[in-house]
């Protein structure tokens, strides 16, 4: 999951892949929050569906698809507002040249172009989607040495974020895995692993790339209890993703214990974040604000369809009586005339009037 907005550029890196973590290496045998998770009957209900663009699951209440909202534009709309980003005053974009950007003085026109169809950099969302998907291959893929074959050239940034999952000693198990909420939210967890260092258990990991200079920053606070007067800066935003996931896991799936983690990628180097024991104190309180949220969504759009509908009956009877087809409005029984305004003009009763 990312934002639409302006991330740091990257380029393919050549550099050596190192070997995927695995619990077994150091003797770590999977938690049972793994193992609950990975055999959980939920999981064959919910699914990405590529085309349309969103989650489907399977309703257990009527046994039929159901359409998903995802969870990060219903915590736009529940938690804060749009984003604008604030930049520190070290790490605002420079004018010139910087990020990675080739040198172009002295160079002739033929010689700009040629270095421009050349630059392979990438930035913002197709930056993201790239980093994404690699990562979600090296989760899924076995071998190494597969991985290599289907992406020869990864981005810097995916093998920032590979190192540091070897260094953590997290074992990255799957990738954009989808869960799901039987009151209509769904979302894509970024890495699901399983850590070392905390006995096997399972870990979730949201990735974020870019930001530089206003990940921290915010421009104003989020809007609903329990999350009032909180910054509004990528990072709580990110810390929400993550906490609604873990929240799902224990609410709906009954796996409790999760580890949340947030993984910065940037330009010179990573950063990893635990969400902070503020926001899992209130853990609670914000998964059911988030629901209360979709409720009043679902009652506002129920309201928009009776409208809807009672204005399209309305009409078909206003035809039904010949109105707005030529015919006169006399034609009803139950017509009467409107209440006329009152005339001072002399020459009134000389004039022939309809409602005479």
């Amino acid at each position: 999951m990312h934002f639409n907005e302006q991330i740091g550029c990257a380029k393919p890196c050549e550099q050596v892949i190192p070997d995927k973590f695995l619990l077994k290496s150091v003797g770590v045998e999977y938690h049972s929050t793994v193992t609950k998770f990975a055999n959980h009957k939920r999981n064959k209900n919910v699914g990405f569906i590529a085309f349309e663009e969103h989650y489907k699951y399977i309703d257990p209440a009527t046994m039929k698809l159901r359409r998903a909202k995802g969870i990060t534009k219903i915590l736009k709309g529940a938690f804060y507002q749009d984003y604008a980003p604030t930049y520190s005053p070290k790490k605002k974009p420079s004018k010139g040249r910087g990020r990675g950007k080739p040198k172009t003085k002295g160079l002739t026109a033929s010689q700009l172009l040629a270095q421009k169809i050349a630059d392979e950099r990438v930035k913002g969302i197709k930056l993201g989607n790239i980093v994404h998907e690699e990562l979600c291959d090296w989760a899924r893929i076995p071998s190494t040495e597969e991985w290599s074959r289907k992406h020869p050239r990864p981005n810097t940034y995916t093998v920032k974020v590979i190192r540091e999952l070897a260094r953590l000693r997290i074992e990255p198990l799957y990738g954009e895995w989808p869960i799901y909420a039987n009151w209509g939210i769904a979302t894509g967890i970024d890495i699901v692993g399983a850590s070392a260092d905390y006995g096997g258990r399972l870990v979730l990991i949201e990735i974020k790339t870019g930001y530089e200079g206003y990940f921290k920053r915010g421009n104003k606070q989020m809007t609903r209890t329990p999350m009032k007067r909180v910054p509004n800066s990528p990072q709580n935003q990110a810390f929400l993703q993550c906490l609604i996931a873990r929240a799902m896991l224990e609410k709906e799936y009954g796996i409790s214990g999760v580890i949340g983690l947030v993984i910065r990628v940037r330009m010179d180097g990573v950063n990893v974040y635990a969400i902070p024991s503020t926001f899992l104190k209130r853990q609670n309180t914000i998964y059911r604000g988030l629901k209360d949220h979709v409720e009043e969504l679902e009652m506002q759009r129920a309201q928009a369809r009776r409208e809807r509908a009672a204005k399209k009956k309305n009409l078909q009877a206003s035809k039904k009586r010949g109105r707005g087809q030529g015919k006169a409005l006399t034609t009803s029984p139950y017509w009467r005339p409107a209440k006329q305004r009152p005339v001072t003009s002399p020459y009134w009763n000389q004039v022939e009037h309809r409602f005479c």
